[in-house]
């Protein structure tokens, strides 16, 4: 079993929440979920960096049409990328969303496409979190 460590999980959607819950259980992790950036980063910020070791960030979260979602997020990624220096950030959204984010930001890190199952969504965690 990996070593057990803290998912932040940014998500609306309970399909989402559940699976990414389940995966992280398995692997030994403990998910902590938020359901706004601003909830999220409520979280965040009395660890900083330390707080997590991982964020996996649903870009349905936003609220916002899914045409501004892929904006949003990369909004949110230049934020933590100063505010959280090292915590590792894992997008997941559409095939449409992900274009958008190599559009303009093609070291935005991992983006994992929806539809995604268990075992996808597992090996792209495991590559992602440190020291798996």
């Amino acid at each position: 079993m990996a070593q057990s460590t803290r998912v932040l999980l940014l998500t609306r959607e309970p399909a989402i929440q559940n699976l990414v819950e389940q995966v992280c259980h398995i692997d030994g992790h403990r998910t902590v979920t938020a359901a706004t950036v601003e909830e999220a980063h409520a979280l965040t910020a009395p660890g900083g960096r330390d707080a997590f070791a991982l964020a996996v960030i649903d870009t349905a979260a936003f609220g916002a049409s899914e045409q501004q979602q892929p904006h949003l997020a990369r909004q949110l990624w230049q934020e933590w990328t100063v505010a959280y220096p090292g915590l590792p950030l894992m997008f997941v959204g559409t095939l449409p969303q992900h274009y958008a984010f190599l559009a303009n930001r093609a070291d935005i890190g991992v983006f994992l496409e929806k539809p995604f199952g268990p075992r996808m969504f597992a090996d792209t965690m495991r590559t992602v979190l440190p020291g798996q």
